[in-house]
Formats: C-alpha cells, sequence, structure tokens
C-alpha cells in the first residue's frame, strides 16, 4: 500500500520524535534546549491577550457615519482564538468596559459580539490617557504567559476639558508618565486614527515608545483592513499560501479558518473541497460554521480534508486562510518600527508537536520564499520589491534559518512576506514594517489669528531620547531665484518645532532641515533630514519685476471738441512728464542738454546702487555665518547615535555642507525677530540721497527750491527710485544679472530650469 504525503508526514513526525528521544538519552539535551530557548525568544509561544480601546466622543458622527466601528470589533473578536484574552473599553470623557477582560471561549465570544453592537458616538470629550490606563489595569502585576496588545481606534486628540491650559497639562502626563509605564510592562499599542485631525504626533509616540503600530483610515471604509493589521500583529496566527483562490490543507491541520472579503458583496460565496463537494452558506455540513456578513464571510472548517481546496468568489488582497496545526512555523520577532539606513536578521523554524524539526531529510523537502515590498511611503505610492529563495538545505543544525534583509534606506512602509513550501504543505507569514528618519518635516497650511492662511514648517521627533530643550533647528530655504534663507524653529508645548516660512515667488522652492542638540544620555548628535520641496503657483497678487512710471495727469480737453474715442492707456513718454516740470525762465535748459545730464545721473545712481547691492549682500553674509555658526557649534563633540541598536544619527552624506543663505530684506517675515539689522542701509539711502542733490544743484542752480524739488521727485520717478523695497531690490537684481552678461529669469514657468544647487562662484 502507497503512502499518501500526508501520511508520509505524519511518519516522519513519529520517527523525528524517536530521534529526539534517543539524542536525549545520548547527551544531545543541551542541543534541544538551545534550540528551544531560540524559540521561546520569537514570543509567539505566549498566548495572545488583545485589549481593544474604541473612541465613542461625539466627533465620530462626522468621521464613522456608518458606524463601521460595530462590524469592525464584532469580527476581531470573533478571530480571538480560544484560551488567550480580550476585553473591550469604550471612551469619551469617562471610560466604561463594554466587555469584560477575561480568557476567551464560546460564550465570550458570542456575548462580545452582541455588546459590539453597543458602541455609538455620545461621548463630550477624547480621554486617550485615561481610558489606556484603565485597559491597562494590571499592568503592575504582569502575566509571562500571555503577550498583551492593545488597540487604539480615536479620531482625535487629547482633550479633557474646555480649558486648553488642563488639556497641554494632560498631553503632557500622557507622554511623560503613562506611554512610558505601558513600555515598562511590556504593552504594545496599535493606534489607529479615523481622522487625518487626530493628534498625528501624539499617536506616533505611542506606537514608537511601545514597539506599535500607527496607521491612519483615511476613510471609515478602511478602518476593518487596518483593525486586521494591527489584529495580525497582536495575535500572530499560522497561515497557508491562498494563491488563485487556493490552499493547500495537509494532514496535520486540525481546523482552518478563511476570512474572505467578497468584491462583489452581494455574491454568493463557495467554498470546493479535495471531495469535489460544494459548501456555502445556506447548505452546511455539521463540522462547518459560516458566519456571512455584508462585507466578508468567515468560514471555520473542523478536521478538514487533506489536499487542495478552492474558493469560488471574486476576493480582496486581504482575505487569508489560517490554521490549526501540530505543524507551526516560528518567526524572532521583528521590529514595527525602524530609522532609515537599519537592517535586519529574519530568523525561523518549523515546529512539529511545539518542538524545533532538524530532520535533515525533511527539510531538505522545503523552499521558503522571502519578499520585502515597499509600498505606500508618507506621500505617495512607489512599488518597489526584494525576494530571496531559501533552499531547505540552508537550515542549522537547530533547523533555524537566518536570511540578511536589505537595508530599508527608503521612508515609509514595508510588507514582509514569508512562505515555507513543502510541497504537499505550506505555512506563511507577514509582518509590516515602517521606516522612519529619527525627525520628520513638513509643511501644512494654516490660518493665523487674522484669518490669513500661511504656509508652517513643522518638525517632529521620533525618539525618545530626543531632549526638547537641548535641540536646535534651523531650515535652509532655497527660493526659486536660488537665493538663500535661513530660519531657526521654535519649539512647541508637544515636543515639535515650527516657523513659518514665506513663499514669495511663483516656482520651486526647497528646504533642507539641519538638526543638532545634545540627547537625554548626554551625547551630541548632528543630523540632516532629506530635503523638501514645494511647488508655489503662479500668482496674480505679485507686483510686477519693474512696475512702470506713473502717469502725469493729461491735459483737458478744449470745452467745444468731442471727447475722443478711448484708447488704452500708455505710460506718459519721459519728455512729457519733464516738459511739465515748473521751472523759472531763466534756467530753462536745452533739451539735448538735459538728456545728457539725466544720463550722466542714471548712470551715477545706478553704479553707486550696484556697489551698495554687493556690499549689502557680502555684510549680510558675514552676519547670517556668524548665526549659522553658532547653531552649528563646529566645536562639539563627534555626533553619536540615539538608538545603537537601531540607527547612527549622522546622514552619513560625503557631500559638503551647504553654506548660510543670504538673510534678504524682502524674503525676510514680518515679525523683527527674524530680521538682521544692517547700518549700512542708512549709509545707503544718505550716498544716495546726495547724488541726487548734487545732480539737481549742477543742472538748476539757479531755480527755485520748489522748482528744485520737483525736477528732483521727476528724476527719481524716471529711475525707479521711488519704488519700495522689493520692487528696488528687484530692478537693482535685474540690472547686476545685465551688467554680468546674465539675463535676468522671469519669473514664471521658466524658474523650474533653475539649478539650485550652487557653488560659491554662481553666488558671487
Amino acid at each position: 500500500m502507497f503512502l499518501t504525503t500526508g501520511r508520509f508526514l505524519q511518519a516522519q513526525f513519529r520517527l523525528r520524535q524517536v530521534c529526539v528521544a534517543v539524542c536525549f538519552l545520548c547527551g544531545f539535551m543541551p542541543l534541544w534546549l538551545a534550540s528551544q530557548e531560540g524559540a521561546a525568544q520569537d514570543g509567539t509561544a505566549q498566548r495572545p491577550d488583545v485589549r481593544l480601546v474604541i473612541d465613542v466622543s461625539g466627533s465620530m458622527k462626522r468621521n464613522d457615519p456608518n458606524n463601521l466601528r460595530q462590524p469592525a470589533v464584532d469580527l476581531l473578536v470573533r478571530l480571538v482564538p480560544d484560551g488567550g484574552k480580550a476585553g473591550v473599553w469604550t471612551f469619551g470623557k469617562y471610560v466604561n468596559m463594554l466587555v469584560p477582560h477575561q480568557v476567551v471561549d464560546a460564550p465570550w465570544r458570542e456575548a462580545a459580539s452582541r455588546k459590539s453592537a453597543e458602541i455609538n458616538s455620545v461621548g463630550l470629550f477624547t480621554n486617550i490617557g485615561g481610558a489606556l490606563e484603565t485597559a491597562a489595569h494590571d499592568m503592575a502585576a504582569g502575566d509571562p504567559g500571555y503577550a498583551t496588545s492593545v488597540i487604539l481606534l480615536t479620531d482625535g486628540m487629547v482633550d479633557i476639558s474646555k480649558s486648553s491650559a488642563e488639556n497641554e497639562a494632560e498631553w503632557r502626563r500622557v507622554v511623560d508618565q503613562v506611554f512610558p509605564a505601558l513600555k515598562q510592562a511590556g504593552y504594545k499599542v496599535h493606534a489607529v486614527a479615523l481622522s487625518e485631525e487626530a493628534d498625528r504626533n501624539l499617536m506616533e509616540k505611542l506606537a514608537i515608545t511601545t514597539g506599535g503600530t500607527f496607521a491612519v483610515a483615511k476613510t471609515a471604509d478602511d478602518l476593518m483592513k487596518i483593525f486586521l493589521q494591527a489584529f495580525d500583529l497582536a495575535v500572530p496566527s499560522q497561515k497557508v499560501a491562498l494563491v488563485n483562490n487556493r490552499f493547500l490543507v495537509d494532514s496535520s491541520v486540525d481546523e482552518f479558518t478563511a476570512l474572505i472579503f467578497r468584491q462583489d458583496h452581494s455574491e454568493q460565496t463557495r467554498l470546493i473541497g479535495p471531495d469535489e463537494v460544494v459548501i456555502q452558506a445556506d447548505k452546511l455540513p455539521e463540522d462547518v460554521r459560516w458566519l456571512r456578513t455584508e462585507e466578508y464571510d468567515l468560514i471555520t472548517v473542523q478536521q478538514p480534508y487533506e489536499g487542495e481546496w478552492q474558493i469560488v468568489a471574486a476576493i480582496e488582497p486581504e482575505s487569508r486562510v489560517t490554521v490549526v496545526s501540530n505543524l507551526a512555523l516560528r518567526v524572532k520577532e521583528l521590529p514595527s518600527n525602524l530609522f532609515r539606513g537599519n537592517a535586519e536578521q529574519l530568523s525561523f523554524v518549523l515546529q512539529g508537536d511545539g518542538k524545533p524539526i532538524a530532520d535533515r531529510t525533511f527539510l531538505n523537502l522545503l523552499e521558503s520564499r522571502v519578499s520585502l515590498s515597499f509600498g505606500q511611503t508618507l506621500e505617495t505610492i512607489a512599488p518597489d520589491h526584494w525576494s530571496a529563495t531559501v533552499p531547505g538545505s540552508a537550515a542549522s543544525a537547530t533547523g533555524v534559518y537566518e536570511v540578511t534583509l536589505p537595508m530599508f534606506e527608503k521612508m515609509g512602509i514595508y510588507d514582509l512576506r514569508l512562505t515555507v513550501d513543502g510541497k504537499t504543505f505550506s505555512r506563511q507569514y507577514s509582518h509590516r514594517i515602517t521606516v522612519r528618519e529619527p525627525f520628520s518635516a513638513s509643511l501644512e497650511q494654516v490660518a493665523d489669528d487674522d484669518g490669513v492662511m500661511r504656509h508652517m514648517l513643522t518638525v517632529r521627533s521620533h525618539s525618545e531620547l530626543i531632549d526638547p530643550q537641548q535641540t536646535q533647528i534651523a531650515v535652509t530655504v532655497v527660493n526659486p531665484v536660488r537665493r538663500r534663507l535661513v530660519k531657526p524653529l521654535v519649539p512647541t508645548l508637544q515636543d515639535q518645532w515650527q516657523t513659518p516660512i514665506p513663499f514669495d515667488l511663483p516656482g520651486r522652492y526647497q528646504l533642507t532641515v539641519q538638526v543638532t542638540g545634545t540627547d537625554k544620555r548626554k551625547e551630541p548628535f548632528d543630523y540632516a533630514l532629506t530635503p523638501l520641496e514645494h511647488e508655489q503657483a503662479e500668482d496674480t497678487t505679485f507686483a510686477p519685476a519693474e512696475p512702470p512710471p506713473p502717469e502725469p495727469e493729461p491735459p483737458a480737453p478744449p470745452a467745444e471738441a468731442e471727447p475722443a474715442p478711448a484708447e488704452p492707456e500708455q505710460p506718459a513718454p519721459l519728455e512729457e512728464a519733464v516738459e511739465e516740470v515748473p521751472v523759472d525762465d531763466d534756467s530753462a535748459l536745452p533739451a539735448w542738454l538735459f538728456y545728457l545730464i539725466l544720463g550722466i545721473g542714471n548712470l551715477a545712481i545706478l553704479g553707486g546702487g550696484y556697489w551698495l547691492f554687493r556690499k549689502l549682500m557680502t555684510d549680510d553674509n558675514d552676519e547670517v555665518a556668524e548665526v549659522v555658526e553658532e547653531l552649528e557649534s563646529p566645536a562639539a563633540p563627534a555626533p553619536k547615535s540615539f538608538e545603537s541598536d537601531l540607527m547612527t544619527m549622522d546622514a552619513g552624506s560625503d557631500d559638503e555642507p551647504e553654506p548660510p543663505m543670504e538673510d534678504l530684506a524682502d524674503e525676510a517675515p514680518d515679525d523683527a525677530d527674524d530680521v538682521i539689522p544692517d547700518l549700512d542701509e542708512v549709509v545707503a539711502e544718505d550716498e544716495i540721497a546726495n547724488m541726487q542733490r548734487d545732480l539737481v544743484e549742477q543742472v538748476m542752480a539757479d531755480a527755485t527750491d520748489d522748482s528744485k524739488e520737483d525736477f528732483a521727485a521727476e528724476i527719481r520717478r524716471a529711475q525707479g527710485l521711488d519704488m519700495d523695497e522689493s520692487e528696488l531690490d528687484e530692478a537693482i537684481t535685474t540690472l547686476i544679472d545685465e551688467l554680468d552678461g546674465e539675463p535676468r529669469p522671469a519669473a514664471s514657468d521658466d524658474l523650474d530650469d533653475f539649478d539650485l544647487d550652487m557653488d560659491d562662484d554662481d553666488r558671487r
């Protein structure tokens, strides 16, 4: 009689057990114990303890209008395995235990499913800190037999009072006391925000501090899938590969559960076993349980037939099949959060009856595939993929496989998948890793006190070792015409740094953030964030680069003449403006002499303006360099890492740091704190006034004082010297470009072609 593949596996298991017993008798117990210790380190041997903490504040009526929290909680309580622990709490201002926290069995599961229908949106405030403390009521005692996870769902921020001061004090308490206590107790908290308005800074701090995850459900429809991702981390389970709606069941499987998300909610799902019998929700055998909802089917089959099963339905990618089996894939726990530039080691082992399988005959039949895909980043979707195949012979003497994952060089979300293929069986493991920089920067539009929208640059820290009081942050802004502005960021009460950024010209801006300081271990650090880019759209409210001179009042037409047809207004010619300047008959000059003197005055004034502009730029550069030198502190010790086991704070780039940029008055904000006063500006104004006065005295020595003043006004108007500061700066810059032989770039789409990386010669 030929043995089936399943019977062969069972025979292999029995043979392995006999070999283990012989090894014990022959003195190989230390080797076995070492293997067991390595398997225990992955944490999967512990039973799960899942605590759901659900926001029921009034704002949920807007962010979850269809109350999809109810079916999401209902699904999760049904998936908690027997023998684990679970509980459900709801919170607004007060915290209520909706479902008692206790060991899960069938009666508890049914009661929890009924109670999930009572989730509502009637709370007045959002007491996040109190809800976490209540759900972690027993964290002081602890239970090493359970791995505790909290899944927090909220749409808001710390809000316990109408007083902003009380809310700020509570925020500080939650960050400084509650989060560290959860970490010390070993609780992992997975935070889910059901609104972009939620306190992202707080949620990320919670996830990073406790080793959990953070995700935003952009719509209520995403809630079910994000909840399920958090549940997979809280309750690791044995999955089998689901490929083309088909999966394998081997003889070691006592039960499988298929969670099928349907693309067409009205479609009737069917399940076909190896015996070709069709199973559906209205025709169930005794060993099949089937729950059908609007979105999914949850099917549990006990003592299933060995072989290939098929699902007949158009299914979503989140569908999965989990099994209860004495053949299990154990993976050493991987972090959920990493800093950019780190690498990790994937370690896994197959266990039979709770013991590692080291039999070479069995392992040589295996083939493992590891894939790492880079999907959703912080800003966009950029698919990337890495994969490797691990032969069964690569296992160590204790049956452990080691795979070095590639370096995590991009910020965003990575999905890891491991599939072990034994030809007649399969096991699958998946894990999600979020990669960040130690600090993150974002640009947001906010309204000031007057209701005017401004761009605000916000920098957040992602390490609990950061001391905000010992951290200095500055941003270098390069505008579309390659001018630079250096601005310091001001710390806020919520461990953030902010500053408004002026985008005064249309075109592309580049922002580079530099962070320096000393962490809580008294170790210095220096880090440059990945540059941000901002595209400012064309705005007709911008003043023209070279406004035309104002028109003189036209002479009144004769009374008897009919009004002429309307003509487009044109700037009055210069000679008309000059002719209207009242002068005495004795002081009248020939036209050629006036234009000659006016031309000489033009050259003198513009030449002086060019010399003055270069002097101002040199002085400003020197002063800004002194400010940047104080920020960068070159005498500080060499930077060290925030987390020695995770990342190095130094950016690791060989490029030289960019020099400090010019702090130009036309780009400075309105508040005087950001402007460095320059006494040369006063000197420049005096010199220009003296040049104008000398010219008038030479040309109109015999004229009256009023005539001299009118003539000086006409000269200023002709030369554009009655412009405001920004217009005058634009005119002088245009002149410099023309003198240097470089055309002035237009403030239009052509600005996009300019290279923002300049060397010293370009800036000069």
